[in-house]
């Protein structure tokens, strides 16, 4: 046999291979739902999410964003303790990762927040939250003026939850929730208040904190009548006892 013969006896098989390989290559290739390759078997499309962890007060929001490693589809889907969008219990997460905490705290106080791969659902990442009571805001207490002796106050703000607690001057007062903005309070001002007093809504732990200070008057339930109001009563007497023209 020529050198020619030999040639082409190696370069079957070697084609025969070339072929095999060629084949094979597109073996055991993943695809995901809008038809993108996805690593193969044994390959990771992680998925994390930042922050890692957050603390969030009720009401209040917490932005998410979530990173899709090897794929070349970054897109996530957002869930709360495995509800997709989650609930008013646990709070809700938008297409956007915006995450709004529910307006009271669940038990337990802490959710889980998960961004799900879009191509892949196996592949997900979390991030732990732990949910806060509000901050308590205090605008107004009416009335504003309290005579010695019982009483009951409105307080109006934003912030109250359940079991908000009001100090009357350092004196905590038995408080009724009626909703976020409202609190309805009585107590009991004694003498040694008369003047100036300082009226704090205190929301308790998880997150304890206290609203700033709204300012009342305590007077003597026995005061006499003031100067001003004195002056008017004896001008409208002496009208009344003018004479007719």
């Amino acid at each position: 046999m020529g050198v020619m013969s030999v040639k082409r006896i190696w370069s079957a098989p070697a084609a025969i291979l070339m072929l095999l390989l060629s084949g094979c290559s597109g073996l055991g290739t993943k695809r995901g739902s809008d038809g993108s390759t996805l690593p193969p078997d044994g390959g990771s499309t992680g998925v994390s999410v930042t922050p890692a962890t957050a603390t969030v007060r009720a009401g209040s929001n917490e932005s998410f964003a979530a990173v899709v490693s090897s794929s070349p589809n970054g897109t996530v889907t957002w869930s709360v303790n495995s509800v997709a969008g989650g609930d008013a219990t646990t709070g809700t997460i938008d297409a956007n990762g915006m995450y709004t905490a529910p307006a009271g705290l669940p038990t337990p106080n802490a959710i889980t927040v998960t961004a799900t791969s879009s191509d892949d659902v196996t592949q997900k990442g979390s991030s732990t939250v732990t949910l806060q009571n509000p901050i308590p805001i205090l605008n107004s207490v009416a009335p504003s003026t309290i005579a010695t002796g019982a009483f009951g106050l409105t307080l109006s703000g934003s912030g109250f939850v359940k079991n908000s607690t009001v100090s009357f001057g350092g004196q905590m007062l038995t408080t009724t929730y009626v909703s976020p903005t409202e609190l309805q309070v009585s107590g009991n001002a004694t003498a040694t208040q008369i003047g100036t007093i300082n009226i704090v809504v205190k929301n308790p732990e998880p997150g304890a904190a206290a609203s700033s200070v709204v300012a009342a008057s305590v007077v003597s339930a026995a005061q006499p009548v003031s100067q001003v109001s004195a002056v008017r009563f004896r001008s409208n007497r002496h009208l009344a006892r003018r004479p007719r023209s």
